[in-house]
């Protein structure tokens, strides 16, 4: 809300006489979060009595205290609230007016409450740069942090002082930087590494990052925590701190110390799928999870080959097991009962060529700005469940691909939101596949097609190069039939070429050299990931399903699966295989269909 409104601009005399403190003096939770809450709900109530100064008033505080924090931000420790799929967003600090940061700046020191003080002094700074409000916010971050240390609500706490150390060093004052830093201190004495939970893995990472602190305190005090959280069974935890211990010992030189402490975290990996693997009911998924991490940790510490192979083979032994264990959900399709029986009715009764017209017309590939929406309406309606990492699984068990949890306003550069995408168009495509095939299974009905039938198809058809006609024609014949395993093996590398041939033809670079001078030809993944010329000839919606069809882990991966025979007979004989011949088929009709079917030369859907 702008102070500008019209009840008239606010003034200091607003503030005093609107009484605010107590809405958050009532406050059981002393964050700005449930500040800002505790102040909408009073802006309401004054509302209601009619009395529109105080709203207006209240609801400027509200707003304030509202606004998204990052306290260990490298740049802008401020973010919006929230953000709509239009662009639109809650305010930041830079929004606020040249006026409403001087009303801001002149309330900051009236304010009891250390918490609303420190809020109000850091959005000032973050607007306007002014040295004595990043003072004051530091010394009320430092008060704030005092109230609200927990040894097991230990987070918020430990994130005032983070920001009250990050702005000490913004602004380059010595003296406050060292107070900080004595807090910090003191709360880690205090706890001498028995808090129950991360605390003191917390502090000891800011004065790592501060390069603050005694590495042998700092290392003896770790060493200390994680012996406690072994004792309590809290394997990462355990893992936490000898990290910790680990960089404490790099901090002082000690190579050796450093090592070992960097070994006995990898072997907390072990222990826990060792666990795993003693349970009455082994959870393999764990185990392999849980190998996969400490053979990564054990080839980050160097010089471990024996111990790496030795999980290897483990690793390697657990993986299979894996699938006997994942849990089968049927989840309800859409009902394509409509859809199937449209593409029937319009390919039925036509001319080979015009059935294959109408075949190519039954959908496209997916929006991808469809896609988008999709994927962030998904996150929305479960916030939870989008926000933890999952793995991509083989058919033989191995991990083929993790995405990370979906972060609080992602956008489609985010792996998750990426993730997400592609499995929708996935959807999309076993969708297209089941129409397609019922189409197929009626042109079959009512025509002999030999492979001579696909000349027309084929024959100087922009994708496809002289010389490999036949290659297609095959492909296309063997899908027609329902042999979809002949048909992706003859059509894929074609599809590849193609792309290759096309881009070639407007002077796109599609090869590399080595440092030998050697020249190979582009191969598919380069082509659509590193290519610009790429989406730009194929656009993004079918430069997006080409790199879920084919080279995608989280995708179909047909390409890959089929180039380094990762995929057995009927993972081909499937809706990906049926959806790539369609496609193939649509985009080659498309092309010709003027020259096929003059009849059927209707607009593209």
């Amino acid at each position: 809300m702008e102070i500008g409104q019209p009840t008239g601009p606010l003034t200091m005399a607003d503030f005093s006489a609107s009484d605010w403190e107590k809405a958050i003096d009532a406050c059981a939770k002393k964050e700005s979060f449930h500040f800002a809450g505790a102040l909408i709900r009073e802006g309401g109530v004054a509302e209601n009595s009619g009395d529109l100064r105080r709203a207006q008033a209240l609801r400027f505080l509200a707003e304030a205290a509202a606004i998204g924090w990052e306290p260990g931000a490298s740049g802008e420790a401020f973010r919006p609230q929230a953000t709509s799929v239009d662009g639109a967003r809650t305010r930041v600090p830079a929004d606020y007016s040249d006026d409403e940061a001087g009303l801001l700046k002149a309330l900051a020191p009236t304010i009891r409450d250390p918490e609303m003080r420190a809020r109000v002094a850091d959005l000032v700074w973050e607007r306007a740069r002014d040295y004595a409000s990043a003072q004051a916010a530091i010394d009320a971050y430092l008060e704030s942090a005092s109230r609200l240390e927990h040894p097991e609500n230990w987070s918020a706490g430990a994130k005032r002082l983070e920001r009250a150390l990050n702005l000490s060093l913004s602004i380059g004052e010595k003296a406050r930087n060292k107070k900080v830093i004595a807090e910090i201190e003191a709360v880690l004495r205090r706890y001498n590494g028995n808090d129950p939970l991360w605390l003191s893995w917390y502090l000891m990472g800011l004065l790592l990052n501060a390069r603050e602190g005694d590495p042998a305190t700092y290392t003896a005090l770790a060493d200390r925590a994680a012996q406690n959280a072994r004792k309590a069974g809290a394997w990462r935890r355990t893992r936490g701190y000898l990290e910790i211990k680990a960089k404490w010992l790099r901090r002082a030189g000690n190579t050796t110390d450093e090592n070992a402490a960097k070994i006995e975290a990898a072997e907390t990996y072990v222990t826990e799928a060792d666990l795993a693997e003693r349970a009455a009911s082994p959870n393999y998924l764990k185990i392999v999870s849980h190998l996969e991490l400490a053979i990564r940790a054990f080839r980050d510490v160097g010089g471990q080959a024996a111990r790496v192979s030795e999980l290897r083979k483990r690793l390697l032994e657990a993986q299979p097991q894996i699938l006997g264990q994942m849990k089968r959900f049927e989840v309800p399709g859409p009902d394509l009962t409509d859809s199937i029986q449209k593409a029937i009715r319009a390919v039925s009764g036509k001319s080979f060529h015009a059935a294959l017209i109408e075949l190519s017309l039954i959908a496209g590939s997916p929006k991808i700005g469809q896609l988008r929406g999709i994927a962030k309406d998904m996150a929305a309606a479960s916030p939870l469940a989008s926000l933890v990492a999952t793995s991509v699984h083989t058919g033989s068990g191995k991990t083929a691909a993790r995405v990370p949890g979906m972060k609080v306003g992602a956008d489609e550069n985010d792996p998750a939101v990426r993730s997400t995408m592609f499995k929708v168009a996935g959807m999309h495509r076993m969708c297209v596949a089941q129409v397609a095939e019922a189409a197929r299974w009626k042109i079959i009905r009512e025509h002999a097609v030999s492979l001579a039938d696909w000349s027309e198809v084929v024959s100087e058809n922009p994708f496809v190069p002289a010389g490999r006609e036949q290659f297609f024609a095959e492909g296309l014949h063997f899908g027609l039939n329902g042999n979809f395993v002949a048909a992706a093996h003859l059509l894929i590398p074609q599809i590849e070429n193609s792309c290759r041939e096309m881009l070639a033809a407007r002077c796109v670079i599609v090869s590399t050299h080595d440092q030998d001078g050697i020249e190979r030809e582009m191969y598919i993944n380069e082509l659509i990931l590193a290519v610009p010329g790429f989406r730009a000839l194929f656009g993004e919606d079918l430069t997006f399903d080409l790199r879920g069809l084919l080279i995608e882990q989280q995708g179909s991966n047909l390409r890959h699966g089929m180039a380094h025979g990762l995929y057995n007979y009927p993972a081909f004989q499937s809706p990906p295989s049926i959806y790539l011949w369609w496609l193939v088929l649509r985009t080659l009709c498309l092309l010709v269909r003027a020259r096929l079917a003059p009849e059927a030369n209707r607009a593209k859907p």
